[in-house]
């Protein structure tokens, strides 16, 4: 991507204010709402892109976090937080960014957050990592077990609630 690309790519980002027609649900605002959010989505994931081919890594950290302010639920960005936190000698923010990670998807959605504890172990596990790095992963041992122990409860909700064929709910 040329400067001058790059320039009217963050000029387009600025145009973004959020939802449009927020609030309306016609038939026809729905898939342009979604549209529009998905252009959104992709443009930042562009200018992602453009600011790590030129190691840029404040300007990567900083429209990661503004593509997790539009959705919170994208794994990999939370993933790619935890890598350059990881590799730039900071463990603890990188933590807090699984942390993150495991309250949107595993809190809220109840999916478990496998490509972000992945990101960290992998960039946990490198051995020119600072030091500080074994609490980082006691910690994300604790963290594994808690969701764990909710993903186990959310299962027998669901059991409880949809029975299999033939078996009435408790």
């Amino acid at each position: 991507m040329t400067a001058a690309q790059f320039q009217e790519l963050d000029g387009l980002i600025g145009l973004y204010c959020g939802p449009l027609l927020e609030g309306q649900d016609d038939d026809w605002v729905k898939p342009e709402r979604a549209r529009y959010a998905e252009l959104y989505s992709r443009a930042l994931e562009r200018q992602i892109a453009a600011f790590r081919a030129q190691d840029n890594r404040e300007g990567t950290i900083s429209v990661a976090r503004r593509l997790l302010d539009h959705d919170p639920y994208r794994e990999d960005m939370h993933a790619l937080l935890i890598e350059m936190f990881a590799s730039s000698g900071q463990p603890q923010r990188a933590l807090r960014q699984f942390r993150a990670c495991e309250n949107a998807l595993g809190d809220d959605l109840g999916i478990d957050p496998s490509r972000a504890r992945a990101a960290l172990r992998g960039a946990l596990a490198n051995p020119e990592s600072p030091p500080g790095l074994s609490e980082v992963i006691l910690a994300l041992d604790d963290s594994i077990r808690h969701l764990d122990r909710q993903l186990a409860l959310v299962c027998q909700i669901i059991k409880d609630r949809y029975p299999a064929p033939g078996k009435s709910p408790r």
